[in-house]
């Protein structure tokens, strides 16, 4: 009688699966043009020439319409560890108390759905355009290079 070996067997068998890759953490980095938008519960045409906005990889971001680009360097901050991700749009930070959007994003493929509210209103919770506070919502898609 021969001892079969289960050695390898056992091995293979007890072996941990393959793992999932890591999630994808939404980015915003890219350039976003406006499909829609809405403020205070009133969507409002994008027109011809519907804003623009850059996000970079280094935190920084602006807006533009027809090739006309804002000159203030503005930065942005995003917290990913809450459902939904948060945002801070940082409009001037030349100035001691910056006027500040606070809001949530989702980015779906090539669409950024962004909400948010400008100044110290509270951040919304949803994705939906309210009145009080008087609150933004666009939906981008990415500019292709």
């Amino acid at each position: 009688m021969h001892a079969i070996p289960v050695f390898g067997a056992a091995l293979a068998i007890g072996a941990p699966g393959l793992k999932d890759p890591p999630k994808k953490e939404p980015s915003v980095v890219g350039v976003w043009v406006a499909e829609s938008y809405t403020y205070a519960g009133k969507p409002r045409a994008v027109g011809p020439r519907p804003v623009r906005y850059e996000f970079t990889a280094e935190g920084k971001w602006h807006t533009s319409r027809g090739g006309v680009k804002t000159t203030v360097e503005r930065t942005y901050f995003i917290n990913l560890k809450t459902d939904p991700p948060q945002i801070d749009l940082v409009y001037d930070p030349a100035e001691q108390d910056p006027p500040m959007g606070r809001g949530i994003f989702k980015v779906e493929g090539d669409t950024m759905t962004l909400c948010f509210t400008r100044y110290k209103s509270p951040r919304p919770t949803g994705f939906e355009s309210t009145t009080d506070p008087p609150t933004l919502l666009y939906v981008f898609k990415r500019v292709k290079d």
